[in-house]
C-alpha cells in the first residue's frame, strides 16, 4: 500500500471534485431514466446501462464517504491510501468504496432488484436473487465474459421502479450532501 500526502486545500478540491462527478453521473442517469420513462418499448441495453452508470454514482460516493473520513496532519497534509493491483488501497479499491457507501445509503437506493433469495446463499446464475448496486453489478453490466463451460454470462435482473427510485432518493441523499 502508498500513502500519498496531498495538501489539504487539494484534498479539499478532489472531495469536491468528487461530489461534482457524482451529481454529473446521476445527471446522465436521470436522462436516461427519463427516455426510460418516456418510451414504453424499452430494449433492456438502456435499463442496463443507465443500472451501470447508476451504479459508478454508487462507487464515487463511497469514494467521497472515504475521502470526508480523513483529516489534516499537524503539518496541514492528508494522508490518502493508495495502492497497486494485488493490494488496493482505501482510495482505490472499487470494493471498498462500494461497501462504504452500501453501509450509509438506505436500501432503495441500492435494491435495483429485490430476488425472492439472497445472494449469501444462492447465485445470480441459477436463483432469482437480490441486484444490488455494488462491484459485482457494475462489473457484470459493462463487461461481457463466460463462465468455464463457454456460457455467457448474462446481466443482472433490473427492476425499472426500483431503479428509478434509487434514482430519485440517491439524488435527494446527494444534494443534501456537503462535499466539504
Amino acid at each position: 500500500m502508498i500513502i500519498k500526502s496531498i495538501p489539504k486545500d487539494k484534498w479539499v478540491d478532489l472531495k469536491r471534485e468528487t461530489h461534482n462527478t457524482i451529481v454529473y453521473i446521476l445527471e446522465a442517469v436521470e436522462t436516461l431514466r427519463d427516455h426510460i420513462t418516456a418510451n414504453v418499448q424499452l430494449s433492456a441495453s438502456e435499463i442496463m446501462m443507465c443500472a451501470g452508470l447508476y451504479s459508478h454514482a454508487v462507487e464515487e460516493y463511497g469514494k467521497l464517504i472515504y475521502l470526508k473520513s480523513l483529516s489534516p496532519k499537524p503539518d496541514g497534509n492528508v494522508d490518502i491510501e493508495f495502492g497497486n493491483r494485488r493490494s488496493p488501497g482505501k482510495f482505490d479499491n472499487h470494493k471498498h468504496k462500494f461497501e462504504l457507501a452500501i453501509a450509509t445509503l438506505p436500501p432503495q437506493c441500492t435494491t435495483l432488484h429485490s430476488g425472492a433469495f439472497t445472494r449469501d446463499s444462492y447465485s445470480r446464475e441459477s436463483h432469482d436473487v437480490d441486484t444490488i448496486s455494488d462491484w459485482e453489478t457494475r462489473l457484470t453490466i459493462f463487461n461481457t465474459d463466460f463462465r468455464e463451460d463457454g456460457t455467457v454470462k448474462r446481466y443482472p435482473t433490473v427492476d425499472v421502479e426500483n431503479l428509478r427510485t434509487a434514482i430519485t432518493e440517491f439524488r435527494n441523499i446527494v444534494n443534501t450532501t456537503s462535499p466539504i
